[in-house]
């Protein structure tokens, strides 16, 4: 049967829109690969300088939710609740994403956590047991790397929900690191990202 010229109109509609997708869904990902790049180098490093994993997860798990504020057009205010008390978004969602991982049963490669471990046995990174007064210094120097970061960040063509799924990557290798997640959850996030994204932007509605 031949296609009326509507429907053959619909169809290039169609087809027009998931070429859209698909490119926007690109520019996504690698925004997501370079963010990510990005964040791992200077994080990692000034771990290997003597900041506490610890502090780093605070200081990452900040951002995450200026990020997602940001992409969401979420107001000050909004973002403000967020983080004065993280059982309203921050910890739902790493429930969420733990949870990803314990039902996961694709498959996943996971040399990056001999990474992970190489980090704490050649490197020295891992759980530190701090005082209150030197975990609050370990946690303003993660700021101000972190603050710097995205600094930097902000001056290139970012896409903060690119970002924001970076932050989130790189809070799991930061936990791993500091014993608070198991190491397996890095790699499986990491490289299903975009499926943890839409399973927790619910909490973020």
């Amino acid at each position: 049967m031949a296609l009326s010229p509507c429907a053959g109109a619909t169809m290039t509609t169609k087809k027009a829109k998931s070429k859209t997708v698909d490119k926007n869904l690109e520019l996504v990902r690698a925004c997501y690969v370079h963010s990510l790049n990005i964040i791992d180098y200077a994080v990692v490093s000034a771990m290997i300088g003597g900041i506490a994993p610890a502090a780093f997860a605070a200081a990452l798990s900040y951002w995450f939710l200026q990020c997602a504020a940001m992409s969401r057009d979420k107001t000050e205010l909004e973002f403000m609740r967020w983080t004065r008390d993280f059982d309203l978004v921050w910890n739902p969602i790493v429930e969420a994403t733990l949870d990803f991982v314990e039902h996961f049963e694709g498959e996943a490669d996971f040399a990056s956590v001999e990474t992970i471990l190489n980090l704490q046995h050649k490197f020295g990174i891992k759980h530190m047991e701090l005082t209150d007064e030197e975990l609050n210094e370990h946690c303003n120097r993660a700021i101000s790397v972190v603050d710097f970061l995205f600094e930097r960040l902000s001056e290139e063509s970012m896409i903060s929900v690119s970002v924001e799924m970076a932050i989130l990557v790189m809070w799991l290798k930061v936990a791993a690191l500091d014993d608070q997640a198991d190491p397996e959850a890095y790699p499986i996030v990491e490289q299903n990202i975009t499926t943890v994204v839409q399973l927790y932007s619910k909490v973020l509605q």
